[in-house]
This record gives C-alpha cells, structure tokens and sequence, in this order.
C-alpha cells in the first residue's frame, strides 16, 4: 500500500482516467491485463468501464463519437 500512497499523491488524489477527486480507499491500482504493467489508480466507475470494453481502444473511441 505504501506504492499506492505514493501513486495517490502523485495524481493528487484524483482518478486517472475521469481525474476527479476520489478517496483513497475507492481508488483500485489498474494494470494491463495483456502485459501486466502498473497504469494508475482509477476510481470504481473508471476501472469497472474499462473492464467492460476489455481495455479496447477501439470501443472506446465507438462510444465517445456515439455520445457525440
């Protein structure tokens, strides 16, 4: 957990996907699930939404021209 203290004071506290404020304790350490690596801390909602996409680029940029 000290990684995590550390990974949360330098993004200052907020998500790294939404980039809202977020407690420590609601943030969750996200991975690459093809190659493992440490990406950040995400919130709840922002590691459940790239879970369900399974970390595809390609629908994420399909559902942001759908919201626009």
């Amino acid at each position: 957990t000290e990684i995590k203290k550390t990974m949360y004071a330098s993004q200052d506290g907020k998500c790294a996907g939404c980039k809202s404020p977020t407690e420590f304790d609601r943030m969750v350490v996200d991975h690459c699930h093809s190659g493992g690596q440490v990406r950040g801390l995400l919130c709840t909602n922002c590691n459940l939404a790239l879970g369900l996409v399974y970390d595809d680029v390609d629908t994420l940029i399909n559902l942001i021209s759908y919201l626009q």
